[in-house]
């Protein structure tokens, strides 16, 4: 297969993962309106391990749609947007910064417990893939701190296993916070790191 035939057919992968994406999510409303709900979080994600030898606090927004069996059982679909800056590396020949943008989809389980009418526990487990546009730039010193750049746009298989807590405003509205641990099967070593979010859920 040759590089136009593979970034092609690439290009062709996301539009039909995202063309999914969209019809879970507007499809489950036909089928199952009165027990699904919606979720719009933000917050920060904290690169550890080799992630963190480059790369700066991240931050973004995560929309999930689920659908509950149950007071205890749910599951969930996952996506959003998230942007991890760069530290900026210094080398005899180069000042040189990688930024990270990431697309997760996600498809996950859920189990909540709840502590009186208002509170809930839950512990979530989600697997799914990656898409991550990385942007390498290079500020070249001995021409004058002449900028070139690069970018690669790769799907990665990952995992994310998270806590969390929902307060309940009204029979509709909940205010939502979780803890994740994102871990991504890339080379070398995996790229990993943690999500502090809050948000608001909306049950239909």
């Amino acid at each position: 297969m040759s590089l136009i035939q593979k970034n092609i057919y690439k290009g062709s992968m996301k539009k039909y993962i995202f063309l999914f994406t969209f019809l879970m999510i507007f499809g489950s409303i036909n089928l199952f309106s009165q027990n699904v709900f919606f979720k719009l979080n933000g917050g920060i994600s904290l690169p550890i391990g080799k992630m963190s030898d480059s790369i700066k606090m991240g931050f973004g927004g995560l929309l999930t749609s689920g659908y509950d069996f149950d007071e205890n059982v749910a599951i969930t679909l996952t996506t959003g947007y998230l942007y991890f800056p760069g530290k900026e590396i210094v080398t005899l020949a180069a000042l040189n910064t990688t930024k990270i943008g990431v697309t997760p989809i996600l498809l996950g389980t859920k189990y909540s417990t709840a502590f009186g009418d208002l509170l809930k526990a839950y512990a979530k487990f989600e697997i799914g893939v990656f898409v991550m546009k990385t942007t390498q730039t290079s500020k070249i010193i001995d021409l004058d701190y002449k900028e070139a750049s690069a970018t690669n746009t790769e799907t990665k298989f990952g995992l994310v296993p998270s806590l969390g807590a929902e307060y309940k405003i009204n029979n509709n509205i909940a205010i939502d916070s979780n803890f994740s641990f994102n871990y991504l099967a890339t080379e070398d070593k995996p790229t990993q790191w943690l999500g502090i979010f809050a948000g608001i859920k909306y049950t239909l």
